[in-house]
């Protein structure tokens, strides 16, 4: 009775081993979803290669807040998150800029934050308006801009094609991109 005793716990231990390294196995093998909007405040799809209107809007707010919302201290930092995230043809171009522009604070000590006003999503393009305040050496500027940012979707994650300064009335008049 004991040999088999033993015998049936020895079997049991070596098909317990066996399912631990099953599960971990097929653990490693499954599909993990990161959401990114760092702030989720509406419903919302993604697939492989397509996102809902909410996606797009929220991601859009993020990167816009990244680029836009810098001082001396962050800016390295989050200009190196958006350039991460550029694909495609502009891609160079664009990283080019965003690292001229946070030089340029950087050296001047410029503290500087985006306020959105008005945005709307047409496709995989995020179109927004409001106002950068600028504080520079103790005096706040402030200037009306608007902003264009074009998303790819692909394997679950949105990368920017075109990120660029634009007329946000006549991107509203504009055809869906």
């Amino acid at each position: 009775n004991l040999v088999r005793d033993k015998l049936f716990l020895k079997i049991a231990i070596i098909l317990l081993l066996l399912a631990l390294i099953a599960n971990g196995i097929f653990r490693s093998m499954s599909i993990k979803v990161v959401v990114s909007p760092p702030h989720i405040e509406k419903e919302f799809w993604v697939s492989s290669a397509s996102a809902s209107k909410e996606f797009i809007e929220q991601m859009g707010l993020c990167f816009i807040h990244f680029a836009l919302d810098l001082n001396p201290q962050n800016v390295d930092r989050f200009i190196s998150y958006v350039i991460r995230n550029l694909r495609g043809p502009k891609a160079g171009q664009i990283a080019f800029s965003l690292k001229e522009d946070g030089a340029y604070l950087k050296k001047n000590k410029i503290y500087q934050t985006f306020y959105p006003k008005e945005m709307f999503v047409k496709g995989n393009t995020f179109v927004v308006c409001g106002n950068i305040v600028r504080n520079i050496a103790g005096r706040e500027v402030e200037e009306k801009v608007a902003y264009k940012i074009v998303f790819r979707i692909k394997n679950y994650r949105a990368y920017i094609v075109d990120f660029t300064r634009c007329d946000f009335k006549q991107e509203l008049r504009s055809p869906a991109s």
